[in-house]
């Protein structure tokens, strides 16, 4: 995760450019974000959130890191957190409806820590 605006966590990630797949999109945007390679995994259900002033539609991921020497370009901090974390963790409105279908998704079953 990564520490944004209002000190909240957000999942790192970003906008999709035209003629762009959401795989590439996510892979350069965690790169551009964290300065690392990610290997992708399962694709979860997109949802869509609503803020006061923007509507923002998610497309999560499961991925794995493929280098660990994080460099942060846009964000304050950076945290690694083990699964059982996610929920005390302060994230924004919309990735808290991630870390709610991460918490229920089958293909995240048995991933504790």
């Amino acid at each position: 995760m990564t520490k944004a605006r209002a000190n909240q966590w957000e999942f790192p990630g970003g906008k999709i450019d035209q003629g762009e797949k959401e795989e590439e999109a996510l892979i350069r945007e965690i790169f551009e974000e964290l300065g690392v390679r990610i290997r992708i995994g399962t694709r979860l259900e997109s949802l869509e959130h609503e803020y006061p002033d923007i509507a923002i539609r998610l497309i999560p991921f499961i991925a794995s890191l493929e280098s660990e020497d994080i460099v942060l370009a846009e964000h304050s901090d950076v945290y690694w957190a083990g699964f059982a974390e996610l929920a005390a963790l302060n994230f924004s409105e919309a990735d808290r409806k991630v870390v709610a279908m991460l918490r229920t998704h089958p293909s995240t079953q048995g991933l504790v820590g």
